[in-house]
């Protein structure tokens, strides 16, 4: 819940709602510090857990480019990333899903 949160802050800054993106650093988000935390370490040798971690990172690398493309005046390109972002984000919510129901 908390990183979709954060992705809708990164759509929003693309859509011109906000005036500044969010923290784009994997390990500045709340998801991401949970990743890092020892709450999460129980998962640190489960494959899909490891799948999670580089999705997170792909999610972020995503969102930083779009979030350049835009600085850089190229909001349509900005903007047609959108889609990706959120199979991302779907795609490693029901990883997490499958984690936690492990």
């Amino acid at each position: 819940v908390e990183h979709s949160a954060w992705v809708n802050e990164v759509e929003m800054f693309l859509k011109d709602g906000y005036t500044i993106p969010p923290d784009l650093h994997p390990d500045e988000c709340r998801f991401g510090e949970w990743l890092n935390s020892k709450k999460s370490q129980k998962f640190s040798n489960d494959p899909t857990f490891l799948s999670i971690k580089t999705m997170h990172n792909e999610i972020h690398e995503l969102a930083a480019q779009l979030c350049g493309l835009k600085n850089y005046a190229h909001e349509v390109e900005a903007l047609a990333g959108i889609p990706k972002l959120h199979i991302l984000r779907d795609t490693m919510n029901e990883k997490l899903l499958l984690l936690v129901g492990e």
